[in-house]
């Protein structure tokens, strides 16, 4: 009614005057507003709340994080970093390149996951 702008549809229910009767509430002072009241409008009419967001969990940030080409490249950096020294210097002190890339890398998509979800909190 209201959306359309069609004056001629609230002048079926009798104009202003006649749709407050319908909805059984005062032009002046609203609604009664007691429980039962409000429980039968909620029925009627519905609960007149808007769904919530469902928001994003911290897996999900860190997930995104990890979606980061650089950071997809560092990976990538360390464990061919990881295999080579292995390969070459032995299991003893081959890793310590490609694990130090890998848990810099590792920090880096943690500290950014939790920036994230710190400045996006999840609605309640």
């Amino acid at each position: 009614m209201t959306r359309d702008h069609n004056y001629s549809a609230l002048q079926e229910y009798g104009g202003v005057k006649g749709l407050t009767n319908l909805l059984k509430t005062n032009p002046e002072k609203g609604i009664h507003g007691d429980e039962a009241d409000l429980s039968c409008r909620a029925n009627a009419f519905g609960a007149n709340r808007y769904p919530r967001k469902k928001g994003k969990g911290f897996w999900v940030f860190l997930w995104e994080a990890c979606q980061d080409l650089t950071l997809v490249i560092l990976i990538v950096a360390a464990a061919i970093s990881l295999v080579l020294g292995i390969a070459t210097e032995g299991i003893k002190e081959g890793w310590y390149d490609g694990a130090s890339i890998a848990f810099a890398v590792f920090l880096v998509i943690l500290v950014t996951g939790m920036l994230f979800s710190f400045t996006h909190p999840t609605p309640k």
